[in-house]
């Protein structure tokens, strides 16, 4: 199933070709100066990012042996989001129960106090909440030895409020970062 961009102007849709005949648009759409990227899937069963200006569909390059994941955010001017190296160099993205053994940047990125937080990976399947100011990165020890920080933030009343996960895997607390 291919996914081509299109766009509506209040009249008729119009639809875009992909630029390498590969499946297409696929995930984490996100503006920025007048720009809509995403997640695009190539011919080669490849993720990278593409973007949009109302006319033409891009894809930006990147790094080789890497793959983007989506989770697009701006921070300090830049457009930043989830890449990861790829688990073999035959070209292939293993996926399986548990594809990410390194700790890191793992999505839901939120700029709160100057500040970019987001979910960060740790082995054994837990999330904690980090906050990055460009240069640092803190991270907020889980209160128990629950899943943790699994994503969802916002920022409501200047509180930044984000869904928690307990050691009882069937609840999930909202939390908030005074």
């Amino acid at each position: 199933m291919y996914k081509r961009q299109g766009k509506y102007d209040g009249v008729k849709a119009s639809i875009y070709p992909n630029p390498d005949g590969g499946v297409g648009y696929f995930a984490d759409p996100y503006v920025a100066d007048n720009i809509f990227y995403y997640r695009y899937l190539t011919s080669s069963g490849d993720h990278t990012m593409a973007s949009f200006d109302g006319s033409n569909v891009s894809l930006i390059p990147k790094p080789d042996k890497v793959m983007y994941l989506g989770a697009p955010v701006v921070f300090q001017n830049k457009l930043m989001g989830i890449y990861r190296y790829r688990v073999a160099d035959s070209g292939s993205v293993v996926w399986g129960e548990n594809p990410v053994t390194a700790s890191g940047y793992s999505g839901s990125p939120i700029v709160y106090q100057n500040k970019l937080y987001f979910s960060y990976s740790q082995p054994g399947n837990r999330y904690e909440l980090a906050a990055w100011d460009g240069t640092n990165t803190t991270l907020y020890q889980n209160p128990d030895s629950g899943t943790g920080h699994v994503g969802y933030p916002i920022i409501h009343y200047s509180k930044l409020f984000f869904r928690y996960r307990t050691k009882a895997v069937s609840y999930t607390h909202l939390w908030i970062l005074l």
